[in-house]
């Protein structure tokens, strides 16, 4: 599997977040800065939850655990 790089992130604007009166505070590990209003993502600590997220994903699909689900989609809409 790839991986997520920098400079992908920067490229696809990753690092813009939302405006600074739209957040949540559990979202602050992942704030580097605020520039005109808007939060400026820290895409350094997002590679990183994004490495323990497909290590995850991949350790269970390994182990083939039946009682995990991955993937929800609801035939509703």
């Amino acid at each position: 599997m790839s991986h997520i790089k920098f400079k992908d992130l920067l490229d696809t604007g990753a690092h813009f977040g939302h405006v600074t009166r739209k957040w949540h505070p559990n979202y602050k590990p992942y704030i580097l800065m605020e520039k005109n209003g808007v939060h400026i993502i820290n895409l350094e600590e997002t590679i990183v939850s994004f490495s323990r997220a497909i290590n995850f994903i991949e350790d269970v699909v390994k182990k083939r655990e039946s009682n995990r689900c991955l993937l929800y989609t609801s035939d509703a809409a």
